[in-house]
């Protein structure tokens, strides 16, 4: 295709405009560049132009200007306004205005250039040039109006492109008119108008009443015009212009728009004039033919001189002398040098940002959504170098121009661990020294937390400004601050990090001057992007952090220097984005750039290197895509009917799609017309209708709904989209966040977007509602994402600039004995400065030294080491790039899988691949990447579909085809839900190896992601020897290893990296089917809700009502879902005489008969019938011939699917099979598990099937009918509810005995059982939690049941100094429930030899005498002994130990009780005189006596081993939750602490709910429905719900119970299950505290030691203060009369002292005593005997009653209580 023709001279190109237009030009420009002279040549003979030239060159201009002047001068819409958004008022009313009425007064000049404008257009069809005023006059006179519509047409990538193209545009069409009325031409108004997914409904609808001119739009708005009624206005146009046209040819973005532009040129009914620009692409002739598709292209790139003033700036001397982890960095995580840019995973910002290229939320039914990820953005991590001296940093080339030479740089601190610091400030003193700065990063969250450090370095300039001014800052009034002097940090600051460093949102930022730099990046809302640049433009703001939002083409005003921060993603991005400088004729662009590590310093001087010579990288566009074409089919479908020969013709005009196969065309209309079989696809309904007769395309009901509301080529992420709270229906957008990030958010929580903080108040389904935080540093939002590596071509320079370097490295040692200057390193240096350059010579050097070999792209590098465990860690060392390195180990890791049987863990990066192989004979070496050229194609392809890359392609694959359509419109979409289905559609899917969208997706992956062709070229090199491969062994990672170790780590980092309840959680996989069995069953019959099955049944039927056929599509459609009916039926399942029958469509519909009964069913289920049941195919319907070999399974299954619970009989009647035939196709299904055998409705005893799905959700809505019966009770009723679960008396009643009919030691062995897995304190055991549980306890009867071996005691921690944690576990169940740690403990070396010797005898007791033996010491193993039960390993066989031990020290529980001695106390028999001393025993003691001490008596022995098996674990734990707490919450299982915290819990209790032991629901209030309960203990929890109209106690008495419990107590539900009352803080469950409960509500709760009482006043009015406080101190006084505690004395009430309260003589006034040290409470009076002794009947009574009332005390009597 021509090349830059020969142009015409510059003085006459401008001839050919009118001459209101030539004059206009001439006024304002002093003569057309080489581009606009050459491209006018083109334009203006009605040629389709591809114009190549550099940024402000006024490519724009020269597009534009001629579609001004076709509009001008030929007949139009003369009578329509200009469409303007912001007046609505039209040009010509505009200009009047401006000229007071007189249209022929001479206009000031309008103050414009060339490179104002970013945009053009042309028509196709252009009058000639040259009209005279005459003619022009007379062509006015004449005029007569063309038909209203759209004549240009201008596409953009960016929304905001488009809209600064609008405005730009004001400048000429405002000029024209002007010029026009002065020569007293008539020039007719220009409508201009711009519609992308921010136009609102309103502004729509005014386009199609009154079409623009002249429409500015971007690919997905063309595409939603083209498929809506606003196509009609697209009729009309002549001239579509693509700007920045490289930014979409390469990407499915651009498949997208080539077939919109051959849509639109059907519609046109004659060929468009096609205009593409661009400054930065290649190759020019295929992005020509992209854009022409079959028309030729005229390639315009004209020479130009383009000045680029490019420097690399490191701010350090030497970037790896701090390898360490930043503590403190105050932008990225690490500062290990990490070429690859994954250093920190977790927050990838996907490797894609720029909100403004996408325009998908036009789909969404306004829906702002996220733009396409540009591949510019990387992950979050740094690398940090030295610190240096700022000021003194040598500049290169340029940098005096930059200001970078002399600059006031504030020093980082000599301790800074990154290269942040140095950045930052040497950033921040370059933006000040200019006037506007554009600061380019890539990625959102570096972006964020750039701008935020910037502000903040100003913040404390002005705060040290101030305090020089303050203090007399010199003698001029200048400050005298040194140049090296950091400012003072800022209050805020001073307490902690940084500002920008703080993640907590409780810190706040003091000092808040006017900020000097803004966020701008695509998950900022548009309307704040648009503020952002106003800003910038006006000078009110010196800088915009920006990623690729502000990359592509848009004037952002007299911008001086762009800054990119790390190597730019591509040569081109990198063009772009410098381009922003300058941006106008003849204009210089300067350009800094600050590398982050020294891998990235190469990467960077590279891409300048090739940014000077234009080596732009080649754009592979892709072809054949089916998903694109699979969306437009249905697309252009459900406007019109097509003929498929001419919409095959169509679509193959296209560029991408020029070589389609025909036989894959027609895969994607089988697809699109549901061919595929319906059984397996249900859910895939056809989209349109292929009739095959006559070949025409027509649509399906729906059709255009779901090309309009799912269509466009952009990847739904799921964003949430914040707005302000408060908004109504026109809040204002904040921005987006990502999903991740939002699910990792709670209310209250400050981040930072756009340079500002926002406080999070409500997260709802879609939204996160925000208010303004000012003054708040928030934490950084992350955005996930994937990243795009390196090209190859770029990767190939890369290794030729090592090469050049270690070369050079070579020469100069060489030279330095002659000491001759090296002039090719000076060349290969060029535009870096000092401390760039001597870097790179040091990293290169450091790598040499180390594999004695620098690797490059003619020799490849296999380094391998053993890592910390001995294993071998294989390094390649590759430069070509992610996309050729990742296919390479995908072959190589099923290569290592296949011969070895090992997974290597294969992960590449740009740099190379990283393996770890395990310890073996053989030495891994090159050989394992030698793979044959001609297989490693093959390999790759049949890997690529296991891979995680393909699932997620395919998900984007299948949303883009139209096949996971958005059920709610409008609303966000969870990145989660769109897994889910992608994942159930990818099972059928893998049946079908040709299904269209499975072909598309290993396309994608192996043709856009991977580099195929240039990785199979470097196999070939390497077995041609082209590319030599050297192997090395090396002690330890080479400097070029470091950092792709570093992302060998990161890559699962995740793992490592989670929560260690998550990471225990995941060590404790339940088992479903054994789950199952330990649950055991109950009938469904009695769990499944009658009326819900039956109303399943007949939707599925569809033959309910709101389900029935009302059109004869509709029908069709459930003939395709549920199969033949019968005709008998119909009536059943279709609205009474809304069609006939008759009336369908024959070629779709067919009568059959089965069983005798005549059926409709649909001609796609012929060959199903046929192979299946026998039954003939109807004459003149057409069927394949292949024999379906599942074809009576295929119908078995789907009609199993679409009814309720049914018998053999009916399956039997259904199909007219053998009952024998029926049974074993059933019982293959349940084999399968497709179907599921049981019962499931009362009264029929026969064995019913239904299919698991249909199971699953009559059971789900069983379930959710049950919840919605459930009222919930307040939280009173639940702490009532709590104390009468566990038995606890109320203080002041002796109560009655807690279980009826038991004697003391089982009533002991119920609460334990009650009680079991719960630790607490030892002291709290025996004088709060067993006797406020059991009447008249006694000691003797907890050593009983130790002794006989029912009950185990187990430690588990200390509480207290001598006061242990204790389990009381019933000896059954205990190894189910006894805590299981995830790391074992660190003993001591006695405590070890203990237990090593009792894990010899397992079972066994010991005596501490034999203990003593062990050791040697009775000291030493007293010690060891408790050390190893307060870690749980060894028990005592009774209690009076742990009694023996509280006696000896402080305990969290006071109690004046005297432990019980032991007979063993006074020593054994023949061991007298040696008591209350311990004998020495030892080698030299071998028969000498001693005394066993108090606490060691008895026998001790290994605690109960936990059971292995989790999934039994868990139900034993299931189990005791219930009995514990009748009500399972979230908070009593945190209160536990548990193993697996409360996600296993919820997972161990769903499997409750499904199995019937449990009921999930809301039962206590405000608690979530994340509860758990049993249908008895819901009935039980009814009975204590709050009294209704009644004043004063929940519960409607006049005399609450007052209980003292532990606040440990699981009977205390307060601070676990419920929250504490009051707003402040929150009382503790700390050991020794104790909580005073009435009614239900917390009165009190004293701490540990009884010095402050904390009262809390009720917000009921009828409970006084002074009603609270005597029921606290007849509590407490109660509470100390059983014994239960010493007495009290109170030294603080609420915080207060005592003597300083004013409540101190209420206290009084209720029974306590006032001492010098606070308040005292002791025991009330006890009233004297009435009488002495007993009667004699009294006492015979008595003991009749004992003696008929006694039973065994064994184990065998033993009951377990529920």
């Amino acid at each position: 295709m021509p090349t830059n023709p020969i142009p015409e001279p510059e003085d006459h190109i401008l001839d050919k405009f009118s001459p209101h237009i030539t004059t206009w030009f001439r006024d304002v420009f002093a003569r057309p560049t080489p581009v606009q002279t050459a491209a006018w040549s083109v334009i203006s003979a009605g040629e389709n132009a591809l114009v190549v030239a550099p940024t402000g060159s006024g490519k724009t201009l020269a597009a534009f200007l001629w579609a001004l002047n076709t509009l001008a001068t030929a007949p139009g819409q003369t009578r329509l306004p200009v469409v303007n958004p912001t007046t609505k008022t039209s040009l010509q009313e505009t200009l009047t205005a401006e000229s007071g009425g007189n249209t022929t007064e001479k206009p000031r000049p309008y103050p414009t250039t060339s490179g104002m404008i970013d945009a053009a257009g042309g028509p196709a069809h252009a009058p000639s040039s040259g009209a005279t005023h005459a003619q022009i006059d007379a062509q006015a006179d004449m005029q007569i109006d063309a038909p209203a519509g759209v004549k240009i047409l201008y596409i953009s990538p960016l929304k905001a492109l488009g809209t600064d193209v609008e405005l730009n545009l004001r400048a000429p069409l405002t000029g024209i008119n002007h010029t026009a009325a002065r020569l007293g031409i008539h020039h007719p108004d220009i409508t201009v108008a711009v519609r992308s997914g921010d136009t609102t409904a309103a502004e729509r609808a005014a386009h199609i009443r009154n079409p623009p001119d002249i429409l500015i739009t971007t690919p997905e708005s063309a595409y939603l015009m083209l498929t809506s009624k606003a196509a009609t206005i697209l009729s009309t146009v002549t001239t579509v212009i693509v700007d920045e046209i490289h930014a979409i040819a390469g990407t499915k973005r651009g498949v997208h728009l080539a077939l919109t532009l051959e849509r639109l040129e059907h519609l046109v009914e004659k060929p468009l004039q096609r205009i593409g620009l661009s400054a930065t692409v290649r190759p020019h002739e295929t992005i020509a033919q992209f854009l022409g598709g079959r028309h030729p292209v005229t390639i315009i790139d004209p020479p130009a001189i383009k000045t680029w003033d490019l420097s690399v700036v490191v701010p350090v001397p030497d970037m790896s002398d701090l390898p360490a982890p930043e503590l403190g960095s105050t932008i990225g995580d690490y500062t290990i040098d990490d070429p690859l840019g994954l250093a920190s995973p977790l927050v990838a910002d996907d490797g894609a940002d720029d909100s403004n290229t996408l325009d998908s939320s036009e789909m969404l039914g306004g829906l702002e959504t996220s733009e396409e990820p540009d591949s510019s953005e990387a992950s979050d991590a740094v690398v940090g170098p030295d610190a240096g001296v700022i000021s003194d940093t040598p500049v290169g080339s340029g940098a005096t121009s930059a200001g970078a030479a002399i600059l006031d740089v504030p020093a980082a601190s000599d301790a800074t661990t990154s290269i942040w610091p140095h950045i930052e400030q040497h950033l921040y003193a370059t933006i000040m020294a200019h006037q506007s700065t554009l600061v380019f990063v890539n990625s959102r969250r570096i972006a964020e937390k750039l701008t935020a450090k910037l502000n903040e370095l100003h913040a404390r300039a002005c705060a040290h400004d101030h305090a020089s001014a303050a203090g007399g800052g010199g003698a001029d009034g200048v400050d005298a601050r040194p140049t090296q002097q950091v400012p003072p940090i800022p209050p805020a600051a001073s307490r902690g990090r940084p500002p920008a460093d703080m993640m907590k949102p409780s810190d706040e930022i003091v000092t808040a001057p006017r900020d000097i730099a803004r966020a701008h990046h695509g998950s900022v809302a548009q309307e704040e992007r648009a503020r952002t640049e106003t800003l910038l433009k006006e000078g009110l703001i010196k800088a915009v952090v920006a990623t690729s939002s502000l990359e592509l083409g848009i004037d952002m005003g007299a911008i001086d220097l762009v800054v990119q921060i790390e190597s730019p993603p591509s040569v081109a991005s990198g063009l772009q984005r410098v381009g922003r400088a300058g941006h106008i004729v003849g204009a210089a662009s300067t350009g800094i750039f600050y590398p982050k590590h020294r891998a990235d310093l190469v990467n960077t001087a590279v891409t300048v290197q090739r940014m000077r010579a234009g080596l732009i990288e080649e754009i592979r566009i892709p072809t054949n895509a089916l998903d694109v074409l699979l969306q437009h089919t249905i697309a252009a479908v459900s406007v019109a009917d097509w003929d498929v020969e001419q919409w095959f013709e169509t679509v193959t005009r296209a560029y991408p799609y020029h070589n389609l196969d025909r036989e894959v065309f027609d895969a994607v209309i089988n697809l699109a017309s549901g061919s595929y079989p319906s059984t397996d696809f249900a859910e895939l309904r056809p989209r349109i209708i292929y009739d095959r007769i006559t070949g025409t395309l027509s649509a399906r009901p729906g059709a255009q709904r779901i090309a309009v509301t799912s269509g466009g080529s952009i990847a739904d992420r799921g964003m949430f989209g914040v707005f302000l709270l408060g908004g109504g229906e026109g809040a204002r957008r904040v921005g987006e966040l990502d999903e991740e990030m939002v699910y990792e958010s709670r209310v209250g929580d400050v981040f930072t977007l756009g340079a500002s903080s926002w406080r999070i108040e409500e997260i709802t389904r879609d939204q996160v509602l925000v208010t303004p935080a000012p003054g708040s540093s928030g934490r950084l939002p992350f955005w996930l994402g994937d990243q795009v590596g390196r090209p190859a071509e770029l990767g190939r320079a890369v290794g030729e600039f090592r090469r050049a370097v270690a070369q050079s490295l070579a020469v100069e040692s060489a030279e330095d004995a002659s000491e001759k200057p090296n002039i090719e390193s000076e060349q290969i240096f060029n535009g870096l400065d000092e401390w760039s350059s001597n870097n790179i010579r040091r990293f290169i050097s450091e790598q040499r030294d180390a594999t004695g070999i620098v690797p490059d792209e003619k020799t490849l590098l296999v380094e391998r080491f053993r890592d910390e465990v001995g294993d071998w860690r294989v390094v390649l060392h590759s430069p070509y790039g992610r996309g050729v390195n990742a296919a390479w180990a995908l072959a190589v890791g099923a290569k290592i899988s296949s011969e070895m049987g090992i997974d290597a863990q294969p992960v590449s990066g740009d740099d190379g691949i990283v393996l770890r192989l395990p310890e073996s004979d053989v030495v891994p070496g090159a050989s394992l990447f030698q793979i044959d050229p001609d297989d490693i194609a093959d390999i790759v392809a049949e890997q690529v579909g296991n891979s995680a890359l393909f699932a997620a392609r395919f998900r984007e694959c299948a949303a883009r085809g139209l096949l996971l359509p958005r059920r709610n419109p409008g609303k966000r979409a969870p990145l989660w839900q769109q897994r889910q289905r992608a994942a159930q559609l990818l099972d059928v899917a893998r049946k079908y190896p040709n299904f269209p969208i499975i072909l598309e997706a290993v396309r994608e992956c192996l043709q856009d992601v991977y580099d195929l062709p240039a990785l199979v070229q470097l196999c070939e090199d390497i077995r041609g020897m082209c590319v030599r491969i050297v192997e090395v062994e090396t002690m330890q990672p080479s400097p070029f290893a470091v950092a792709m170790l570093f992302t060998y780590t990161g890559a699962f980092i995740y793992e490592t990296d989670s929560p260690l309840a998550e990471k225990r959680a995941a060590a404790l996989a339940l088992d479903p089917k054994l789950l199952a069995k330990l649950l055991g069953s109950v009938e469904l019959r009695d769990l499944l809700d009658p009326d819900i099955i039956t109303d399943v049944d007949a939707r599925l039927r569809r033959i309910a009502p709101d389900r029935r056929a009302r059109t004869g599509e509709e029908l069709i459609d459930a003939l395709r879902v549920l199969g033949p009916i019968p005709i008998a039926d119909l009536p059943q399942h279709m609205l009474v005489d809304a069609f006939r029958i008759d009336d369908l469509d024959r070629q779709r519909v067919m009568r059959v008969r089965i069983a005798g009964v005549e059926h409709l069913a649909q001609v796609s289920d012929a060959p199903l019938l046929r192979d299946g049941l026998g039954v003939p195919v109807p004459p003149g319907v057409a069927a394949p011939t292949a024999l379906v070999p599942d074809a009576l399974e295929q119908l078995a299954s789907r009609w199993c699917r679409t009814r309720g619970p049914f018998l053999l009989a009916d399956m039997v009647a259904a199909f007219g099979l053998a009952p024998g035939v029926a049974h074993n196709l059933l019982s293959e299904l349940v084999d399968a598990g497709l179907v599921i055998v049981g019962h499931y409705r009362h009264g029929v005893d026969e064995p019913e099937y239904v299919a698991a799905d249909v199971l699953k959700l009559i059971r789900s809505r069983s379930l959710a009918a049950a919840r919605a019966q459930t009222q919930p009770v307040s939280h009173s009723a639940y702490a009532r509810f709590l104390v009468d679960w566990h038995g606890i008396s109320p203080i002041g009643a002796m109560g009655q005995p807690r279980r009826d009919g038991l004697d003391g030691g089982d009533d002991i062995f119920a609460v334990c059982e009650q009680l079991a897995g719960v630790r607490l304190p030892a002291s709290a055991w025996e004088t709060f939690i067993l006797p406020s549980r059991v009447r008249d306890y006694n000691p003797a009867d907890l050593q009983q049941l130790c002794h006989d071996g029912d009950i185990r005691i187990v430690g588990a921690g200390l509480a207290g100094t001598n006061d242990p944690w204790v389990l009381l576990l019933p000896a059954e169940y205990a190894a189910d429930l006894i805590p299981m740690e995830v790391e074992p403990p660190t003993l001591s070396p006695a405590a070890r030899s203990i237990y090593d010797m009792m894990s010899g005898s397992p079972g066994g007791g010991f005596l501490f005498d034999s203990l003593v033996d062990q050791v040697g010491d009775p000291v030493a193993t007293r010690a060891a002994l408790w050390e190893l039960f307060d870690c749980g390993l060894v028990s005592p066989d009774s209690f009076a130990p742990l009694t023996a031990r509280l006696a000896q020290g402080k305990t969290t529980h006071r109690t004046s009780r005297t432990p019980a001695r032991s007979r063993l106390r006074a020593g054994r028999p023949g061991r007298s005189g040696r008591q209350g001393q311990m004998g020495r025993i030892g080698r030299g003691y071998a028969g000498v006596i001693h005394q066993t001490p108090p606490d060691m008596t008895g026998r001790w022995g290994l605690s109960p081993i936990p059971t292995a098996d989790p999934t039994s674990r868990s139900v034993a734990l299931g189990e005791a939750w219930l009995d514990r707490y009748g009500v399972v919450t979230r908070g009593a299982i945190q209160a536990e602490n548990v193993l697996g915290g409360f996600a296993l819990a919820y997972k161990v209790l769903s499997g409750f709910e499904e199995s019937g032991k449990a009921l999930r629901g809301h039962f206590i209030t405000d608690l979530g429905a994340a509860q758990f309960a049993t249908a008895t203990v819901i009935d039980r929890l009814r009975g204590f719900a709050d009294t209704d109209d009644v004043t004063g106690w929940p519960s409607g008495t006049s005399e609450p119970n007052v209980c003292v419990i532990a606040a440990c107590d699981p009977a205390n539900p307060y601070g676990a299950a419920l929250p504490w009352p009051g707003d402040g803080k929150s009382p503790s469950r700390a050991a020794g505290a104790l909580v005073v409960l009435a009614d239900g509500l917390p009165l009190a709760h004293l701490t540990r030691g009884g010095k402050t009482l904390t009262w809390f006043p009720q917000s009921r009015a009828e409970i006084s203060e002074e009603t609270i406080i005597r029921l606290v101190v007849q509590a407490l006084s109660g509470a100390v009369g059983k014994n239960l505690t010493t007495r009290i004395t109170i030294e603080k009430l609420n915080g207060k002292p005592v003597h300083e309260s004013s409540h101190l003589e209420v206290f009084r006034a209720a029974g306590a005593r006032l001492i010098p040290s606070g308040l005292r409470i002791g025991a009330p009076p006890v009233p004297g005997p009435q009488k002495r002794g007993r009667s004699v009947t009294e006492a015979i009574e008595q003991l009749g009653d004992g003696l008929s009332g006694s039973s065994g005390r064994g184990s065998a009597s033993r009951r377990r209580w529920r």
